[in-house]
């Protein structure tokens, strides 16, 4: 009698174990055919799938994927920390996400707030958030828009405070969030 309910914990602990093993999101940065870009400037590089492309010029990174395209850009907050700021990546990732969505023109202004906030999983220590924001045009008349995630990663060290900010231009599509996500999730930093 007690063997029936012995047998059903061992089978539960089993499937549990399976369900903790199984990764939901495809570990894309083991891929061989991804290719890596690199900034030894500022230490961090990144992978990407082989049919995106990196287009850069001396002030701006870009992931091209057909008519996508997404920003790379570095902030330098050392001059800040060291004038006592309190680095809190907490507090500056979503100060970042919303300052980067105003816009103001003669006739209307954009600004957004945050609707979430995410620790984005990255298995080579670098802590990355994913904030998500709703936006507001003055001229329009529909509900609030939801932006797709602006992603943020703390890439400091050696006394210097960057923070890696990955977000589309304004109004433009950017890469898909499946694959961004991924993308983000490769971030790693490297000597300078």
């Amino acid at each position: 009698m007690h063997a029936r309910p012995l047998g059903n914990a061992v089978l539960g602990a089993l499937v549990l174990v399976a369900l903790l093993s199984c990764d939901s999101e495809p570990a894309y940065s083991q891929t061989p055919l991804w290719k890596t870009y690199t900034d030894t400037v500022h230490g961090y590089e990144f992978s990407y799938p082989p049919d995106y492309q990196i287009r850069e010029s001396p002030y701006d990174l870009y992931l091209v994927g057909g008519d996508r395209r997404t920003e790379f850009y570095v902030e330098d907050w050392t001059r800040s920390v060291t004038r006592g700021m309190q680095w809190d990546l907490g507090k500056l990732a979503p100060e970042r996400a919303v300052t980067a969505c105003m816009a103001d023109g003669p006739d209307c202004s954009t600004s957004c707030t945050v609707k979430s906030l995410e620790q984005v999983p990255n298995s080579h220590r670098v802590r990355i958030l994913g904030v998500t924001r709703t936006r507001v045009n003055s001229c329009d008349t529909g509900p609030p828009l939801t932006r797709v995630p602006i992603y943020v990663a703390d890439i400091s060290g050696g006394g210097a405070y960057w923070l890696l900010i990955i977000a589309p231009r304004h109004d433009e599509p950017g890469v898909a969030v499946g694959v961004l996500r991924s993308i983000v999730a490769t971030i790693r930093r490297v000597e300078r």
